[in-house]
């Protein structure tokens, strides 16, 4: 069967059903068959069976115009296929020229070389599907590994990874320096790739003429590929503070440099001219980068900490900054976060009206000159200091005002004064001593650790790291939350919101009053705890112990947000011994093991295939043993399998399937493979045979597969006579040691056959006779319930 591809010029606005038939004719040459050959021409009809599927329905939710239907023909000429559309949007469209013609070869005639059809990215922009217009012989690649740049010409990438998909498609997996773009050209290598011989056994294939060099270039993917920039940052700093916003975690370049890099921001401040100025500057420096970098994004690793310096900015004003993510496929998106610029201190005055001159009372005219003098010294942090640039004026009240607030606290969060004042009056003084302790209003400093997949393994265990740093002020009272309303994690028996009932580490700490560096403090979640495509937001909270703290004061928190990915659906596994069955002999029959429709998310792709299998079924508790690990291929040929387990001789084969991010999910089947009648010197000689060809192909996991079957063989237990071991409630004959018989008794049933011929059954709860008399019986010790004492339980 080979596929045919076709596209709708758009998407209609409400739906359409496409609907394909067709008709032959006699035609011996590619040259004799087209629509205009075809008029006027005897038409036979083709059974739409021969097409799969034959009608299509494109609605205005679809994300494609291009389809696709498999083809078999059985007669050889000319098929004319015609395309009817019908439904509420038919009209939309013009099919009423909507043919094509199709060459069929007879078999063994040497077809038409292929040629490139086309290239697309693929939707996570991290490969490309390169597709030919008939089917090849793979460039004699099989369904391996292989560079690029033996079969094509790939400038904007000399070292990507290829591999065919099918006998028409190859991944080409696109490294870390590629500069392809849609557009780029792709070129397939003269004289490398052939047509597919359908049958070598039958036709002589080895005259054919290669595929000439042919060219195509590369189309976006099928699903637009968009930015999502995330950003995190404090919702409130300090009018001292630098803002500080994080687009760390923002995703979506496909590995590349973005193609637009810029940071805006709206304000309700009332002078933006100097933050204004200073992302204009940082905005021309981005675009220059932009224009500059070939490779990956890691030019923009400094910009994407956006830092506006505190002088930029206007106490009480709220900033929101917006950042706008343009990729290489041309798709931006933009992402928003506000900050507000809080007051670092209120004004306060310190005042000594309430000194006077006790003479007042007595002489009321005294209008002599009353003299304050004020001094000031740091008690805390550092006793003794000076107050720096503080100037004190020599008057009855001592006002400060903001700015002389936060020149007195600096870069400290706590700083207390002592301000001493003398009042003279008629050659006489007195003195006073007030302390004033200037806090900063900034809340604790919070901080989470980025992660760095866009998803995360739920079957993983998962450690989210937090930064907490000492205060100088107040201890920190800090404690992670699950901030995703109506979210939930998994707990043994069933859900919960509560972080205490699944973490593995605690989620609350306190870190008492001091100095120093951040303190990590990490929540653990152990392996299954999340939802699979579930997000989750968790908060880590720092609050300030301060009694007298108004409600809402003194908190900081950081957030981060989660993806959980979720594994790929399972398709179906098939094994094949080349004549449609799923039997063969031990080290004699290659078998094909084919995996079917397993899909995942787009930007979870490529999946890779790791194969397995067990000797008899996997829940009889034997090892698994790999027979390929990491393939990006579906299928893997040329499996050799050893003896199988039980009276039926089953391997179990089945397939572990990987996303990018390490999520899996299985398919099995079973395979009968018997013991070949061979003796020592053929078994010798076939396994040597076999492991110098897998040798010579440098296929370690092929001469593994000989070397494992080779021992089944000689260490195998003839178990052709066994009799239904089941029913006689023991293990299978593959599991004990002597030939034709079945192994020990299965858990809670018992016997006292040590020639394991007889059916084991559930032993009774008390034995009769305790005494070996020859008259034994089930109950007591000379039957099943042996041994055992008299009126006590039975032992087995």
């Amino acid at each position: 069967m080979q596929p045919i591809y076709f596209d709708v010029s758009h998407i209609p606005s409400d739906s359409v059903t496409i609907t394909i038939s067709a008709k032959s004719y006699k035609a011996d040459t590619d040259e004799a068959c087209s629509i205009a050959a075809s008029v006027g021409k005897s038409l036979d009809d083709v059974s739409s069976d021969s097409m799969s599927p034959s009608t299509f329905t494109i609605d205005s939710t679809s994300e494609s115009t291009r389809s696709s239907f498999m083809t078999s023909f059985s007669k050889a000429g000319c098929i004319i296929l015609s395309f009817a559309m019908t439904g509420p949007s038919a009209n939309q469209y013009d099919a009423s020229d909507s043919k094509a013609s199709v060459f069929v070869l007879s078999a063994g005639a040497e077809p038409t070389p292929p040629a490139l059809l086309s290239a697309q990215f693929s939707d996570n922009a991290k490969s490309i599907y390169i597709n030919f217009n008939s089917p090849t012989n793979r460039g004699d690649k099989g369904g391996a590994e292989f560079p690029c740049s033996d079969l094509f010409t790939f400038d904007t990438d000399p070292s990507a990874s290829c591999m065919f998909l099918s006998t028409t498609q190859v991944l080409a997996i696109l490294s870390k320096a590629a500069t392809t773009m849609i557009g780029s050209e792709v070129d397939l290598i003269a004289g490398k790739v052939f047509a597919e011989c359908s049958d070598p056994d039958a036709f002589d294939c080895s005259s054919w003429t290669a595929a000439p060099a042919s060219s195509t270039t590369v189309d976006g993917p099928a699903t637009p590929f968009y930015p999502t920039p995330i950003l995190t940052g404090a919702t409130t700093v300090s009018s001292c503070a630098d803002i500080t916003v994080s687009a760390m975690s923002s995703t979506g370049s496909g590995g590349r440099k973005w193609t637009a890099f810029q940071w805006s921001f709206t304000s309700t401040a009332s002078n933006t001219t100097r933050i204004t100025t200073y992302m204009e500057d940082l905005n021309t420096e981005l675009a220059d980068i932009a224009v500059s970098s070939t490779t990956t994004m890691s030019d923009f690793n400094q910009y994407l900490e956006l830092n506006v310096p505190t002088e930029n900015l206007i106490k009480g004003g709220t900033y929101s900054f917006v950042l706008t993510l343009k990729n290489f496929f041309d798709n931006s998106a933009s992402s928003t976060v506000i900050e507000v610029v809080a007051p670092k201190s209120k004004g306060v005055v310190l005042s000594s009206s309430s000194s006077y001159d006790p003479d007042a009372y007595t002489n009321p005219n005294n209008d002599n000159t009353e003299v304050y003098k004020w001094s000031c010294m740091e008690t805390a942090p550092i006793y003794g200091a000076a107050c720096a640039g503080l100037d004190l004026a020599n008057s009855m009240d001592l006002p400060f005002d903001e700015s002389m607030m936060n020149t007195l606290l600096g870069d400290e969060k706590s700083r207390t004064l002592s301000f001493f004042v003398e009042y003279m009056k008629d050659n006489r003084k007195a003195s006073g001593e007030t302390y004033l302790q200037i806090e900063s209003s900034e809340p604790p400093q919070v901080e989470i650790g980025p992660i760095w997949t866009p998803k995360i393994n739920p079957s993983n265990k998962l450690q989210l790291k937090g930064f907490l740093t000492p205060d100088s002020r107040y201890p920190v009272n800090a404690r992670w939350e699950l901030a995703t309303e109506g979210s939930f994690i998994l707990e043994s028996g069933g859900f919960t919101n509560k972080l205490d009932d699944v973490s593995a580490s605690a989620t609350s700490t306190v870190l008492e009053t001091g100095r120093g560096s951040a303190q990590q403090f990490f929540l653990i979640f152990p392996e299954n705890s999340f939802i699979g495509g579930v997000s989750y937001t968790f908060r880590l909270i720092a609050e300030f112990d301060n009694p007298s703290a108004a409600p809402g004061e003194g908190i900081g928190f950081a957030e981060i947000s989660l993806l959980i990915n979720s594994p790929p659906i399972a398709g179906t596994l098939t094994i094949d011994n080349g004549e449609g069955e799923n039997k063969g002999d031990a080290l004699q029959t290659l078998f094909t093991v084919t995996a079917f429709d397993f899909t995942d998310d787009p930007t979870d792709l490529p999946l890779s295939y790791t194969y397995l299998f067990t000797i008899g079924y996997r829940d009889w508790g034997g090892a698994e043993t790999i027979i390929s690990a990491g393939s990006l291929s579906s299928k893997i040929a040329d499996v050799i399998l050893p003896s199988g387990g039980g009276n039926q001789s089953v391997v179990e084969v089945f397939t572990r399937v990987f996303d990018i991010y390490g999520s899996s999910s299985e398919a099995s089947v079973e395979a009968f493979v018997t013991t070949p009648k061979l003796t020592t010197a053929e078994l010798a000689n076939l396994t040597q045979a076999l492991s110098d060809s897998a040798l010579a192909k440098g296929d370690t996991s092929g001469v593994f597969q000989v070397l494992s079957s080779s021992s089944s063989i000689l260490n195998s237990l003839n178990c052709s006579l066994a009799p239904s071991c089941q029913a006689l409630n023991r293990a299978e004959c593959s599991t004990g040691d002597t030939p034709h018989t079945c192994g020990k008794c299965l858990d809670g049933y018992t016997s006292s056959d040590d020639l394991k011929l007889e059916k084991c059954s559930v032993p009774p709860a008390h034995c009769l006779n305790g005494v070996i008399d020859g008259d034994e019986s089930d109950l007591d010790c000379g039957g099943s319930c042996f041994p055992c004492l008299n009126d006590q339980f039975c032992k087995t």
